[in-house]
């Protein structure tokens, strides 16, 4: 070994050569050999808990966020229904393009959680108005309560 004395090996075992110290020096490195394999496996074991614990309690928080997200969901698919079923019964009896405007705009008007609606007509069904006929209002702004109307008719349908 380059850079070391000749008898540095000599020097080092020398001052460990009596009995009671290499047993007192073997003991030592066997308990800190022990302790830290304890505590790599104490680690381990706690890192190992720490992640299933972590993984649980965001799959617990994203079960709920779910649950909650489709009870919005269902309660504003009820509401909808529950506005399209009085629509299909009362829309007949006024069956104009102008009344159609105002049935969409007061339906908008009335439920928050709508933020636009349209009632659509086959082709030719209103043959004055154009071969497509759509009428409908939007909310713009959620917390807005004014309307904006729009007509839709002849060509395309609307975007």
């Amino acid at each position: 070994m380059k850079g070391f004395p000749q008898n540095f090996r000599q020097q080092l075992l020398s001052g460990i050569s009596t009995p009671s110290r290499s047993l007192s020096l073997r003991l030592g490195i066997v308990i800190v050999l022990i302790i830290a394999v304890g505590f790599t496996l104490l680690f381990g074991y706690l890192f190992y808990r720490g992640k299933r614990y972590i993984q649980h309690a965001a799959f617990e928080h994203a079960t709920q966020l779910l649950d909650n997200t489709a009870e919005r969901i269902n309660g504003i698919m009820d509401e909808t229904e529950t506005i399209t079923n009085f629509m299909a019964l009362t829309t007949p009896r006024y069956l104009n393009p102008d009344s159609l405007l105002v049935f969409t705009r007061r339906a908008i008007e009335e439920n928050s959680f709508l933020t636009g609606m349209a009632i659509s007509m086959e082709p030719n069904f209103f043959p004055e108005m154009g071969r497509y006929f759509s009428a409908y209002s939007l909310r713009y702004r959620p917390n807005d309560n004014k309307v904006t109307i729009k007509w839709h008719y002849r060509g395309s349908p609307a975007l």
